[in-house]
């Protein structure tokens, strides 16, 4: 009893009494930090899954998307310029404007010499056309038979109001006014034709 006393009285008149505590706290926190660590390792390999998984499904289904027919966009290098050089490009047509000077069938000749006809311009291109036109009068597509109705050159009637009676084939003006001509009067005129890349199969428009 003596021995365990005076063991006791070592212990406690120790200038660190509490190493023993410490020891014995160090003898249990293995356990913990291993507890720990398993579980942090779990949440990892969760998120790790999680992230794996995403990029995996968004893999699969963007080139599903892309090769659907309203996502389907062809870059304009293959579909070569819009419009040839010299040409103007214009709400999916090019234009060309001829300053040599030639009756109305000869126009029309020569337009359909670079694949085109003479341009069919509705009411809401005449605006355009009058800053490219200049101070110049223009043939485009558009005639008449004798007490027939205008109609342009693919037989469809035209809506444009005609200014004058001057003739059977139709000029715009300089204020891109469309007026009646003499088809025997030489003037400039003015070639359309599609776009080779339009909207509908090229990510640029002409």
């Amino acid at each position: 009893m003596e021995a365990g006393s005076k063991s006791e009285e070592e212990h406690l008149d120790s200038p660190y009494p509490h190493v023993d505590l410490e020891q014995r706290e160090a003898s249990a926190s293995p356990k913990i930090w291993k507890y720990l660590s398993i579980k942090d390792i779990l949440i990892g390999i969760l998120v790790f899954l999680v992230i794996a998984l995403t990029i995996t499904i968004i893999a699969v289904t963007a080139p599903r998307e892309a090769k659907q027919p309203g996502h389907q966009l062809v870059p304009s290098a293959l579909c070569g310029l819009p419009c040839p050089h010299h040409w103007i490009g214009y709400a999916g047509k090019c234009y060309h404007f001829s300053k040599q000077k030639r009756n109305w069938n000869s126009s029309r000749s020569y337009c359909e010499s670079h694949n085109a006809s003479l341009a069919r311009i509705e009411s809401e291109e005449q605006e355009y056309v009058k800053r490219l036109a200049g101070n110049h009068d223009f043939w485009i597509g558009l005639r008449r038979d004798p007490g027939q109705p205008w109609k342009w050159l693919n037989g469809e009637n035209s809506t444009l109001r005609i200014a004058g009676k001057g003739g059977e084939c139709v000029h715009l003006d300089n204020e891109a006014i469309a007026a009646a001509s003499g088809c025997h009067t030489e003037l400039p005129c003015i070639c359309s034709k599609p776009s080779a890349c339009t909207s509908s199969n090229c990510l640029s428009a002409s």
